[in-house]
């Protein structure tokens, strides 16, 4: 969940002629060229960090199916521990044959409360976003059972790693995805129905798009 824009230059009178050669090449001054290059066509600085080639989304706002099998019901449910700040979105889809121990949670953080995650050419600094991870681990009481491994999800870097819960019993995996200013957590959530909740998880994340 990334746009571009464009602008048209304003039509004055509403005349259509042209000016003539002369006054196209008259004794005005130049017109500004822009100061700043597109993030795109900058020459990148050598790597100092653990930064990813691979250039994280301006936006990751998210659109996607809710996958066959699950509800949207957000009511009675919340985050154990935010990871970016108290600025998100958050919808639960349940697992239709189960209370609301199975289910799938998108969670959309609008800032990045402890700031950027990338460079000036949108490479991904892993270690920064490895530090954040292991605080949240401390705030929300996990423990990280598998990864974090380094995948990609709807063309954009991501960290995936499972987690479990003691104190609540739930095992959670959970898909981190960074654009420049803003953050999308998937976390595909269950107690018993470990295989119907990561199918769904798989059907969301394949129509899953970024913008």
């Amino acid at each position: 969940m990334l746009t571009g824009c464009g602008t048209t230059p304003a039509g004055g009178d509403g005349s259509s002629s042209s000016p003539s050669a002369d006054e196209a090449g008259g004794g005005g001054a130049p017109p500004e060229r822009p100061t700043e290059l597109p993030t795109d066509l900058r020459e990148c600085p050598p790597d100092e960090k653990d930064v990813v080639d691979v250039r994280v989304p301006v936006s990751v706002r998210p659109r996607y199916d809710v996958p066959a099998g699950f509800r949207t019901e957000d009511a009675g449910l919340a985050q154990i521990a935010t990871a970016e700040g108290e600025h998100y979105e958050a919808t639960y889809h349940l697992y239709e044959q189960r209370d609301a121990v199975e289910v799938l949670a998108v969670v959309h953080y609008l800032h990045l409360a402890g700031g950027p995650v990338a460079d000036e050419c949108r490479r991904l600094d892993v270690d920064e976003v490895l530090e954040r991870l292991a605080d949240h681990d401390v705030r929300s009481g996990s423990r990280v059972t598998l990864g974090p491994d380094l995948v990609e999800v709807a063309g954009a870097p991501a960290l995936v790693e499972e987690r479990t819960y003691p104190e609540v019993g739930i095992t959670v995996r959970h898909y981190w995805i960074y654009g420049t200013g803003d953050m999308l957590n998937i976390q595909c959530q269950w107690t018993g129905h470990r295989a119907e909740v990561l199918a769904g998880c798989d059907a969301l994340l394949a129509s899953l798009t970024l913008s």
